[in-house]
């Protein structure tokens, strides 16, 4: 009987430790996330103090990864990294109280990777957001994603918008929903996104991002889900101007295309209709 009681005690108090954390820019508050008035203003600390289960809501904005307790300004490997069981969620005017009242086409949170001079693309992080060693429950839904520049080496060459990079057996992989993923730029793979490995992008549209390979998308290795997905006025120096999917199984339900893809770079299926 007594550890019966013990385990309804513990599951309990795991299940009441979910917390929401607020996020916006203009708060003036005590800036501990508790409220919308005492909102962070930074979305780093938001991040770190956020544990599985929360949910970070962010007011309409423009945050940058290289501020906030613990950062380098003007530090170009700054990054918006995701955590698995963490969702963060755009689209606040600031005063909702559910999630089902925000509005991401009326206000936009911006993630930047913008840090240095303004609109001077060679001082900028080179991944926006890093979603790797992540699981599906680790999600960012309603936001733009901007302005990376992903100029360096090995893997800062690669998805200067969001970066996904997971190992074997490929089953790892951020939740991507409803993203606007606009004006990055990467030397190599993906310059809206570089996924390596499993996750899903569903209700999101890659536009004037730039590659070498995969403007918009390079997918490679795993089974991400693509649903819903818009690909307009990417480039690429070699294939796939708007998607370069190889190496795993691309699955997708609906694409919206005004460019070239290329799918299957190793032979390998896309699953679905386009």
């Amino acid at each position: 009987m007594r550890t019966v009681t013990l385990l309804v005690l513990f599951c309990f108090s795991s299940a009441s430790s979910a917390a929401v954390l607020y996020v916006d820019a203009s708060a003036a508050g005590a800036s501990d996330g508790s409220s919308w008035d005492d909102a962070y203003v930074h979305l780093q600390d938001a991040l770190a103090a956020a544990e599985p289960g929360d949910e970070v809501w962010v007011a309409a904005g423009t945050y940058l990864p290289d501020r906030g307790t613990g950062q380098t300004a003007e530090d170009r490997t700054s990054t918006f990294r995701l955590e698995s069981g963490v969702a963060i969620y755009g689209g606040f005017s600031g005063s909702e109280t559910d999630r089902g009242q925000r509005d991401p086409d009326t206000y936009e949170t911006v993630l930047s990777g913008d840090i240095g001079f303004a609109d001077f693309q060679a001082d900028n992080a080179f991944h926006v957001v890093t979603g790797s060693g992540v699981d599906q429950t680790a999600i960012l839904d309603g936001v733009t994603v901007r302005d990376g520049f992903a100029n360096g080496a090995d893997e800062n060459a690669d998805g200067a918008g969001i970066y996904a990079s997971n190992g074997y057996p490929y089953d790892l992989g951020p939740t991507l929903v409803g993203l606007r993923i606009v004006r990055n730029v990467a030397d190599g793979d993906g310059g809206g996104a570089y996924i390596r490995g499993a996750g899903s992008v569903r209700e999101t549209t890659f536009e004037n991002n730039r590659a070498a390979t995969g403007g918009g998308l390079y997918a490679s290795e795993g089974n991400t889900v693509l649903a819903s997905v818009s690909f307009r006025s990417n480039q690429a120096d070699g294939s796939g101007g708007g998607l370069l999917a190889g190496g795993g199984a691309c699955r997708h339900q609906r694409f919206v295309l005004r460019q070239h893809i290329r799918l299957g770079r190793r032979g390998v299926p896309m699953e679905g209709k386009p």
